[in-house]
């Protein structure tokens, strides 16, 4: 299980023994989180981006995603960053090379 810690900038991963392991510096104000089957995936939120974190816990910063990302989703192909201050959500591919297109705006 993962948790995303806010306040403290970071993400826990709780074990099935109930271990912690604390990875800091995801960004500013943490919230969504979804996993591509290998890798966390994190909103960066006050810094409008996403964060990678492979198995080894080595992460990859993903600027500019959109304003204000909130939620994260996987499709079984593709990360969907929902957009809060933008009203929009951003494809970023999964794989190599990653792919950040134009944002997809929503209209009601």
């Amino acid at each position: 299980m993962w948790v995303t810690n806010a306040g403290s900038n970071s993400v826990t991963k709780v074990s099935p023994t109930g271990a912690m392991k604390t990875y800091p510096g995801i960004g500013a104000n943490a919230l969504g989180i979804a996993s591509d089957g290998t890798n966390m995936w994190v909103t960066d939120t006050n810094n409008n981006g996403v964060t990678e974190i492979s198995p080894v816990g080595a992460m990859t910063e993903y600027p500019g995603t959109g304003g204000y990302p909130s939620a994260i989703a996987f499709d079984g192909t593709n990360m969907w960053s929902a957009n809060f201050a933008s009203s929009s959500v951003t494809r970023i591919r999964v794989g190599s090379p990653k792919q950040i297109p134009p944002y997809l705006y929503l209209t009601p």
